[in-house]
């Protein structure tokens, strides 16, 4: 479940690799999801068009 207050300015999910979220094999998903407040909600995210699950093992928001 997720929780978010939605508080946080540019607020975005990012995959990578090994932590890594700042190199070019890191990438967003999804839209900003800034100035929405979340409580124990799912969250369905799709990968951007050619990545797979196995492109990234850091997922981050």
């Amino acid at each position: 479940m997720f929780n978010f207050d939605g508080a946080a300015p540019n607020v975005k999910f990012y995959a990578g690799v090994n932590g890594n979220f700042s190199d070019s094999t890191a990438f967003g998903i999804g839209e900003r999801i800034d100035g929405r407040s979340y409580s124990n909600e799912t969250i369905v995210l799709q990968l951007p068009e050619g990545t797979f699950v196995d492109d990234f093992d850091s997922l981050i928001v």
